[in-house]
């Protein structure tokens, strides 16, 4: 099979692999009640009802990284990223080591960034930059962080 036969497909899984990759939100043993249900409501695209499960275990204190974080994924969903984007700087906040939190921060931002005034869009952009920056320091294998650099 010739290099340019290869390359397709190649290129058609480079595409489809991080979108894929990045739809799962893992659940951790320390997360309390309610999140393992509302990660798995969020996976099967149920979005209300995760959100009613994730809802209670992200605003008490201390508040869980992982429900937060998928709340910010379920408002990235509903395309409100101004939402997203307060979910995940409380996920990032409890869980500032964490390369995905930060790669969906930046996300969040970009995507303010593309409906936003000029002078906010040169605010969100590098802020953007900034959180796929931290999430390639984090772990330099996070794909999605380094392509959207």
């Amino acid at each position: 099979m010739s290099s340019k036969a290869l390359a397709l497909p190649l290129l058609a899984l480079a595409i489809a692999a991080p979108a894929v990759l990045a739809i799962a939100v893992p659940a951790r043993a320390a997360d309390p009640p309610g999140v393992e249900r509302g990660v798995r409501l969020f996976e099967e695209g149920h979005d209300a009802e995760a959100r009613a499960a994730l809802m209670p275990v992200a605003t008490t204190k201390p508040p869980s990284a992982t429900a937060a974080f998928t709340l910010g994924r379920i408002a990235m969903r509903a395309d409100d990223a101004k939402e997203a984007e307060r979910w995940f700087e409380v996920a990032v906040k409890l869980e500032d080591r964490n390369s995905n939190y930060h790669f969906w921060l930046g996300r969040a931002c970009g995507a303010q960034a593309q409906r936003a005034n000029k002078i906010s869009q040169a605010f969100l952009a590098k802020r953007t930059k900034a959180e796929f920056d931290r999430a390639v320091a984090l772990d330099p294998d996070n794909l999605d962080a380094r392509n959207g650099l």
